[in-house]
Parts: C-alpha cells; structure tokens; sequence
C-alpha cells in the first residue's frame, strides 16, 4: 500500500470514528478515554487490513493459437526497439504505422492459396514486422528456397521505393519478416537492408 493511499485511509477512519463519538456524546462533551481508545485501535485497523485480491476468469488462448504465439516468439533474437526514445517525427512515423497496422490486421489473412500468407502486422518501436504463414508443413518445405526468394522479394521492394528507403535512411524505421510453416514450426525472418540496393 502507498504511503499516501494509507494516510487518507488512516485520515477517514479517525473521522468517522471521531464522529460517531460526537454523535454519541453530543458536541459539548469530553470522549472518555475508553472512547478515544476505540478511535485510536479502529483507526489502527484500517491500516492494517490485508487487500482484497480477486481474479478474473480469462479464456485462455486456444491451444494452436498459444504455440504458434510460442513459435514466434521462442525465435526471436531482436532486442525490444520499443524502450529507446524517439525524436517526435518518430513517433509521427510509428503512429502512422499503428495505424496501418490496426486497419490491415482488421482485414484478417489473405491469400491463403498462395505459397504465404499474411496473418498480421505489429510494430515495435521503429520496427515494422510483419507475418506470414506457409501453405506446407515444416517438413515438407524447402526452407532455404523460400527464404532467399522472401529475401530477395523484399530487397527489391525496399531498393525500387523511394518513400522506404527515406523511412529506412532518416527516420531509422527497420523492416522484418517472419515466416512459419502450417503446422506452426517457425521457419525464419528477413530483415530489409539498404545496404545491398545500388546508390
């Protein structure tokens, strides 16, 4: 309990006990001091009494959702972006893409025919990331052939717009990628870099 919070507490429980005493004994009388001990102990009750913790039933996550939560996480090698302060054009360019992200995780997966699909956006800090989920299991994947092609479908993205590029150059914002596959087994990640796209 806080200081302050025990204070006013101790506060409204001498008052009201001082109270009921002058109620009792009319305003022009003295409290006896069996009275005034009873102000003191009630007072001292109310500083003392444990706080009530009472938790809610929650629905937990089902079981696929939980390890795929689980799979994503587990691999993840990137500090937190979030706990380093931004400039405020920064944070003009993470709440621009707050924004885009609640509007197109709204929208739900797509293209679940192709080879990937997306299943949700999330920025951290100046980091955007984005995810996909493969139509194949993990085993049946040629892992390595589908990174490299992710890899070079996002270089080429980052290198022919210009507008990526600046949000890359000047404002530090970092593009990443996370695939898994099907059965919910993470695959790996592509991280967009300017380094390779020509001057």
């Amino acid at each position: 309990m806080k200081f302050i919070e025990a204070a006013a507490m101790l506060s409204v429980g001498a008052f009201s006990a001082g109270a009921s005493i002058w109620y009792v004994t009319g305003p022009d009388a003295e409290p006896t001091e069996a009275e005034l001990n009873g102000v003191f102990s009630s007072t001292v009750a109310v500083q003392h009494e444990e706080p009530q913790v009472t938790r809610a039933i929650v629905n937990p996550l089902p079981l696929g959702a939980a390890d795929r939560i689980h799979a994503i996480i587990s691999q993840t090698e990137d500090t937190i972006d979030s706990v380093r302060p931004l400039t405020p054009e920064q944070e003009e360019v993470v709440a621009f893409f707050e924004k885009i992200a609640r509007d197109r995780n709204a929208e739900g997966t797509t293209t679940p025919d192709a080879l990937v699909s997306f299943d949700n956006l999330t920025i951290d800090g100046l980091t955007v990331r984005y995810y996909y989920t493969t139509a194949d299991r993990y085993d049946d994947l040629d892992r390595s052939t589908l990174l490299s092609e992710q890899a070079a479908l996002v270089q080429s993205n980052i290198c022919n717009q210009a507008s990526i590029r600046q949000l890359i150059s000047e404002y530090g914002v970092g593009y990443n990628y996370r695939f898994i596959s099907k059965d919910f087994r993470f695959i790996g990640e592509v991280t967009g870099d300017l380094e390779i796209c020509p001057s």
